[in-house]
Order: structure tokens, then C-alpha cells, then sequence
């Protein structure tokens, strides 16, 4: 290995060893990624050209290899970040929805449903704990602008199944 790496490059393994150790702020990478690296490109640069310094050739291997491990270290905070920011939507949406539920347009709307679908489960007949099931939400519209046909009237058990939310 201590040969010439390859045809484009007149670099060895050796000179490599040495720039990496003769700062004092020594470099965070091996020779072995700076020859992984190089070995990829033919040991040429973006512009076909053949690299004219160790200098270069190891600080653009290292700024390509700690940008890629710093970007591994960030991926898990950038992951939790995009799931917080789903959460919030989420919340957001849920409780607007719920803000409906507490207006005189949905009170009114749900006692319209019971007396054009009657006051009992259309699933398992319970007549306690009812709830309204939209069967598809439709965006930009509020919870009492649903045709008869769009609702349910459903236990609460079987609202919780139709959601697929455990009973406690």
C-alpha cells in the first residue's frame, strides 16, 4: 500500500499518515477514509482535473466525511422535530374539532340525527352513551354540516372500535 494510491493521484498511504498527524489540531479521519473517499471520484475533482496537493486532497475528504457524520448525528433530532411537529397539527385539529362539539349548531344538529336515525347503536342496539360517527370528515367543514347519510349514531364502545381506540 505504500505504492502510488492510484494513476490519476502521485500521492502514497505514507504522506497521507503524515499531513493527517503533523497538525496540531489533528484531523478527525484516517487515511483510510481519505483513500475510501478519493477512490470513489478516480482520485480526480468535480472538474476532471487530478488533486495537486495532500492539503486538498485531505480537507475535502474531511469536510465531505464530518458534513456526513454531523448530519447522522442530526438525523434523530430532525426525526423527533418532524413527529413533534406532527403532533401539534394533529392536537390543533382535534381540539378545534372538539371546540364544535361545544357549539349550539352541533348540540342542535346531533338532536336532528337521533330524531331522523332514532336513539339507539345503529351497530350493536345499546340505547346508552351515544355518539355521533361521521363515516368520511370532509375538509373545511364543520361537524354539523353533514348529511343525514354521512352520520352514524353509535354506542361509545363501538365508536371506540370503529376508531380502533382501546377501551380502559
Amino acid at each position: 500500500m505504500d505504492n502510488v494510491l492510484n494513476v490519476n493521484t502521485q500521492f502514497k498511504k505514507k504522506d497521507i499518515d503524515i499531513f493527517l498527524t503533523s497538525r496540531k489540531k489533528p484531523y478527525l479521519i484516517t487515511a483510510e477514509q481519505v483513500i475510501e473517499y478519493w477512490d470513489k471520484k478516480n482520485w480526480l475533482t468535480v472538474k476532471g482535473e487530478k488533486i495537486k496537493s495532500i492539503a486538498a486532497l485531505v480537507n475535502v475528504a474531511n469536510s465531505y466525511i464530518t458534513e456526513n457524520k454531523r448530519k447522522e448525528c442530526l438525523l434523530p433530532a430532525i426525526d423527533e422535530t418532524n413527529r413533534r411537529n406532527r403532533q401539534n397539527e394533529w392536537s390543533q385539529k382535534r381540539s378545534q374539532y372538539y371546540d364544535q362539539l361545544e357549539m349550539l349548531q352541533w348540540k342542535s344538529y346531533r338532536e336532528f340525527i337521533f330524531t331522523v336515525r332514532g336513539r339507539k347503536c345503529e351497530i350493536c342496539g345499546n340505547e346508552k352513551k351515544l355518539n355521533i360517527h361521521h363515516v368520511k370528515y370532509i375538509n373545511n367543514r364543520f361537524a354539523w354540516e353533514y348529511l343525514p347519510s354521512d352520520v352514524l349514531v353509535v354506542c361509545e364502545s363501538c365508536h371506540r372500535n370503529i376508531h380502533k381506540i382501546p377501551h380502559y
